[in-house]
């Protein structure tokens, strides 16, 4: 007989079972969120155009990154239904434009890095055993490093302050963990890399975003 096989085989059913066991949630207090968001999130509708001389081009462009999170848990109310809640996040993304020049036979290159710190308050509400909806709203702060190549390599750093708003749903399979998916729209502002002849704007004031990931408990 095998004991440290059978061992391995009855801790790792029991781990299984404490896992994956059923939540019975009464009300929103039995179901507790972790405090540690880690995810990945979309963002679309950026506008970048690019000029040089009487010539311009735009074009629409998206780019995605991580999401490193924490979230406070407020009071409830509604008769334990809802709560209030503060999170704050870390979002890091990168991106390459699709941006075409618009000088013939000339090459353009328009890439970024974007740094933004999003914080603000938030409502979650249960809606069903294992499910809750949050929505949201807040302000960001973002550090975007735009960098263009052309004949000469430009480069362009600078802070933006804007806001969000947003939604999502959490599932709970269990205590552990959770599982979210949401969207929302957010505005940052603006920035352009320019020498005498040659510029191209990153236009972040429009975005809409989507985003998954998961919170552990701490």
């Amino acid at each position: 007989m095998n004991i440290p096989r059978i061992q391995s085989y009855i801790a790792g059913s029991l781990l299984l079972f404490v896992f994956f066991q059923e939540i019975k949630a009464k009300s929103i207090s039995d179901l507790r969120l972790g405090n540690v968001v880690l995810g990945y999130q979309h963002t679309g509708g950026v506008e970048t155009s690019g000029q040089s001389g009487p010539i311009s081009f735009k074009s629409k462009d998206s780019f995605a990154g991580i999401t490193l999170g924490l979230r406070k848990q407020g009071f409830r109310f509604l008769k334990n239904k809802a709560r209030l809640t503060w999170d704050t996040s870390l979002v890091l993304a990168s991106f390459e434009s699709g941006l075409i020049s618009p000088v013939a036979d000339q090459a353009w290159t328009l890439e970024g890095t974007l740094l933004n710190i999003r914080t603000g308050p938030a409502i979650e509400v249960r809606i069903a055993d294992t499910v809750l909806a949050k929505v949201g709203s807040g302000m960001d702060t973002g550090f975007l490093d735009a960098r263009l190549e052309t004949t000469t390599k430009l480069r362009s750093k600078d802070w933006h302050f804007g806001g969000h708003v947003d939604g999502s749903l959490f599932y709970l399979p269990n205590q552990y963990f959770s599982i979210y998916a949401g969207g929302g729209l957010e505005s940052i502002g603006e920035q352009t890399v320019r020498d005498d002849t040659d510029k191209a704007t990153i236009d972040l004031s429009s975005n809409w975003t989507l985003s998954t990931g998961m919170v552990f408990r701490w």
